[in-house]
């Protein structure tokens, strides 16, 4: 027996919210359709309770393309799980289904009958069969979405800083938080405001990786960047934000200023070994003019963008001591959320820029 319908996209991020219109054989009646309720885990799918599972297949029968019954795909990253359930009280030995997507799907697989062959017609719409018991659930892993700004993709983003990108909690100085010193929450730190804006303008959310590397900083040439920066270098960015240079002393022989130069390039020149990323280097929060020029020197050596932020450490609003009262020094002297919004708002100009979304 051959039944045949369509799932139609009604349009969500990723692979979008699929839809199952109105299924019925070629006499008019109704087969089936139902969503299960269910969670996304890292490993997979899961019934959160037998009850709940129970009462979506009572209530979420699908009986046309309106309502809360529509909403039959649970959205896992880059997968969908479309859960099926035969109400025409019999096996049957094939069923066709048509599914349209907003990206393009790389595999299809059903959880009892394996990886399904797949078709895809002239106008993007994949067509598979797969056998049809009282209740089957097909896995739909789709292509990520490419996010850009411009011509500028921005999908994965590394982030590379010291205390002012990210800092762990320190109750001996008083900071109990876990993001950049010194917003007064995480969402005020420059990164999160960074990355919103970079969400708004592509219409989704990037990956992110956060880093502190305090310890380039302070050795320098010491610093084994292959394999400390193993995981980040995996990555792939899109886009990485460089913000360093205050914890490295500010260099005044020859000799200092070499070390610092052949450093931060080594560093510049492994970054761009992994992927395509576009690189941007801010200057320091905190100004100085040596190790300033040295990291614009090396940007420009290495073809990446340099950012002069030098002016925000010289407005004492910027600081988190014109804030608020904290008692430790060198909290106070970070950025407070006014300084965290002005580094982001120089960021993001300097994104746009190079994307040419902005002259």
């Amino acid at each position: 027996m051959l039944r045949r319908f369509l799932i139609s996209r009604k349009g969500l991020a990723f692979l979008g919210m699929l839809m199952f219109g109105r299924v019925q054989s070629a006499n008019g009646e109704t087969v089936f359709i139902e969503a299960e309720s269910m969670r996304c885990q890292s490993d997979g799918w899961k019934a959160p309770e037998n009850v709940q599972t129970r009462r979506a297949s009572r209530v979420k029968l699908m009986q046309g393309a309106d309502g809360a019954g529509d909403r039959v795909a649970l959205p896992c990253d880059q997968r969908m799980l479309i859960g099926l359930s035969n109400q025409s009280l019999q096996p049957l030995d094939r069923v066709h289904l048509q599914l349209r997507t907003w990206h393009p799907v790389t595999r299809v697989k059903s959880v009892r009958h394996g990886v399904l062959v797949t078709a895809v017609d002239d106008v993007g719409v994949n067509g598979f069969n797969l056998p049809l018991g009282p209740r089957a659930f097909v896995k739909v892993t789709h292509a990520p979405p490419e996010l850009r700004i411009g011509k500028m993709r921005v999908g994965k983003v590394l982030f590379l800083g010291n205390s002012i990108t990210l800092h762990g909690p320190a109750p001996q100085i008083g900071w109990t938080g876990n993001w950049g010193m010194a917003a007064s929450t995480r969402d005020k730190d420059y990164v999160h405001r960074l990355v919103a804006d970079i969400a708004r303008a592509a219409g989704g959310e990037p990956q992110v990786i956060v880093r502190n590397i305090a310890d380039f900083e302070r050795g320098l040439g010491a610093f084994n960047i292959p394999d400390t920066l193993k995981e980040e270098l995996a990555f792939q960015p899109e886009v990485i934000i460089l913000a360093i240079g205050e914890n490295a002393a500010s260099p005044k022989t020859d000799l200092a200023r070499t070390e610092f130069a052949t450093a931060f390039a080594n560093l510049l020149a492994e970054l761009k070994q992994h992927g395509q990323p576009t690189i941007f280097v801010r200057s320091q929060f905190w100004e100085d003019t040596e190790k300033d020029q040295l990291m614009k020197k090396a940007s420009t050596d290495a073809g990446v963008i340099f950012i002069d932020i030098s002016k925000l450490g010289s407005d004492p609003a910027n600081f988190a001591r014109a804030e608020r009262q904290i008692d430790h020094a060198g909290v106070a002297g970070h950025p407070g959320d006014k300084g965290m919004q002005a580094l982001a708002d120089a960021l993001w100009t300097a994104l746009k820029k190079e994307s040419g979304t902005i002259d």
